[in-house]
């Protein structure tokens, strides 16, 4: 994936790109809709050249009136870079999606760019606590900072995610932590 993103990035075509993907994924929830599987989600990554563009928000609405699908099954996930961009068009494009019935979240929390600040500063509904939290979960430290950020997002009404759950006692370990949600090969 990193030569590919690469590739992308230096033909400058990564919001074309996005937008494909976008269209992908909005197909696939009004196909599962169709076949009685609509309970099932699907989240959808926009990099920051893509979220904070003028016209994000008209294009991605042109995509979604062409679909019939719960817009609430539809997460947006901001990666942390998308954090680093220009904060005003993010937030503005980001409260619009609300408006559209999209949920949003944060991708990878515990890593890179973000700040426990933007907890507070953008509209999230769930958080991604980063995979190398998960793995380092079964140290107490480690354990205490896995609960402390389920904790934390659980009392701003947040669901958590946690990433990388790839064993039974990883897995028990983020469910004893009160982690809504689990991703990963387990």
């Amino acid at each position: 994936p990193s030569k590919y993103i690469q590739m992308i990035n230096q033909s400058d075509t990564m919001t074309m790109h996005d937008f494909y993907i976008f269209e992908q994924v909005c197909r696939q929830l009004e196909e599962w809709g169709k076949a009685g599987r609509g309970e099932l989600c699907i989240s959808c990554n926009f990099t920051r050249y893509s979220i904070t563009n003028t016209d994000f928000t008209d294009r991605l609405k042109e995509i979604l009136d062409r679909y019939e699908f719960r817009r609430n099954h539809l997460f947006i996930e901001l990666t942390e870079d998308s954090l680093s961009c220009d904060m005003a068009a993010l937030k503005r494009n980001v409260e619009t999606c609300k408006t559209f019935g999209i949920r949003i979240a944060l991708d990878d929390i515990g890593s890179g760019y973000s700040s426990l600040s933007d907890l507070s500063n953008f509209p999230f509904d769930l958080v991604k606590v980063e995979r190398d939290i998960v793995i380092h979960a079964d140290t107490q430290r480690g354990g205490m900072l896995l609960q402390g950020l389920i904790q934390l997002s659980h009392s701003m009404k947040l669901q958590v995610l946690c990433e990388g759950v790839e064993t039974a006692e990883q897995n028990k370990t983020v469910l004893d932590a009160g982690c809504d949600l689990i991703q990963g090969f387990y």
